[in-house]
């Protein structure tokens, strides 16, 4: 049989865990999906706009370090943040 101060230590933990997880995990996904920002599209490939982004990524005075290519139908759009 467990003792009292065993079990009160695992529903403490199962507590901070329940709330901490939705501040942390929440928050940070909403603010991260509104940073991102469509820069250019219509490219053929994955490939070329891999490429095109990352050039840009290198040479460019905005202040954006990050970027990912988005399937649009049959072309490819680069969004930056």
């Amino acid at each position: 049989m467990k003792s009292w101060r065993s079990r009160i230590a695992a529903g403490l933990a199962v507590c901070a865990t329940a709330v901490a997880l939705p501040l942390t995990v929440g928050s940070a996904s909403a603010a991260a999906a509104s940073d991102w920002r469509p820069v250019g599209g219509g490219y053929r490939t994955y490939l070329s706009c891999y490429e095109d982004a990352l050039d840009y990524l290198k040479y460019n005075e905005t202040g954006y370090t990050q970027f990912h290519c988005r399937p649009n139908g049959d072309t490819w759009d680069v969004w930056f943040r």
